[in-house]
């Protein structure tokens, strides 16, 4: 009896959930209309309560062979949700980056957008990593890799704050989480690890790096000065988030970031047809203010 309860309790949040995606869909429609700019607000409304209640249910969905547990008051889930990605441009520069058998580091892997993509391309012969300092992305990243047990013992989630120098249980300030509705959330606070990635690569045996995706929100520079060795050594292909601002906001700059880069020789690329990029410092500063983009770095395997 019990279980049948627990079936039928199921099958009506089931129903319920069903139902406020479609009402959710209808609404999306309806704001891309300008004809009813002036009943904006009061749909936004709608929109922003539907969000709410959708995710006290928790959204789980299969999204390009991967299954994802969502918020939809999140913008990355949202992107995931509705789109089937976050990052289209990343996800089809990984595409065509990462192959079988790779070992890849994730750094700033949040909910695992990036990270479970790159775990299904490497395959069982393969190994990824997957970084992530803050509390609440590790224990949605944690979940949504339970959603995928096949990926098991591809990903390793390591709950760490990577930087340029080693420091345990050390204070951070990070943001872990971006509202849909574009109202700015708090950061997040708490202790964790701090440690250089060539102190990890050292500590853990990692004897291969093929392919890093690194989006840090400004620290880029700060991990790539505690990855030195293992840059050397390695040269994987890297796509990373780069910006000026963001870099300063830390204390760091672009050309900090640059001159980590030109140690090994790397090489950019735009990350939509892989065009040559000759001057990074100049492709930010077209962009300006505190946009952001990503790009593809790659090192001669001579240098």
């Amino acid at each position: 009896m019990l279980q049948d309860k627990m079936l039928q309790d199921k099958m009506l949040q089931d129903k319920a959930v069903d139902s406020l995606l479609r009402l959710r869909r209808y609404v999306r429609d309806v704001l891309r209309s300008p004809v009813l700019a002036p009943v904006f607000p009061a749909l936004q409304a709608v929109d922003l309560w539907v969000r709410q209640r959708l995710a006290r249910n928790g959204v789980v969905v299969e999204r390009r062979g991967i299954q994802f547990e969502l918020d939809l008051t999140q913008q990355i889930d949202s992107a995931i949700f509705y789109d089937g990605y976050f990052e289209l441009g990343t996800t089809e520069a990984i595409e065509r980056i990462v192959e079988a058998g790779m070992v890849v580091f994730d750094i700033g892997a949040n909910i695992g957008c990036h990270a479970l993509q790159l775990a299904r391309l490497v395959g069982p012969a393969g190994h990824v990593w997957a970084f992530e300092p803050t509390g609440w992305a590790t224990k949605k990243l944690r979940r949504n890799l339970e959603l995928n047990p096949d990926l098991a013992q591809t990903l390793n989630i390591v709950n760490c704050a990577l930087s340029d120098e080693t420091r345990a249980r050390t204070e951070y300030s990070f943001r872990s989480q971006w509202n849909a509705d574009g109202k700015q959330t708090a950061e997040e606070h708490g202790e964790v690890d701090f440690i250089t990635l060539d102190e990890f690569v050292h500590e853990r045996g990692v004897t291969s790096l093929d392919f890093v995706k690194l989006d840090v929100d400004g620290y880029e520079t700060k991990i790539l000065r505690g990855a030195r060795e293992t840059l050397k050594r390695f040269k994987p292909a890297m796509i990373i988030e780069v910006s000026d601002y963001w870099q300063r906001r830390v204390g760091d700059s672009l050309d900090a970031l640059v001159c980590e880069l030109e140690r090994v020789g790397y090489r950019y690329y735009d990350e939509a047809g892989f065009e040559p990029i000759d001057d990074l410092r100049d492709r930010v500063a077209q962009l300006g203010g505190r946009a952001t983009f990503n790009v593809v770095c790659v090192a001669p395997a001579d240098v």
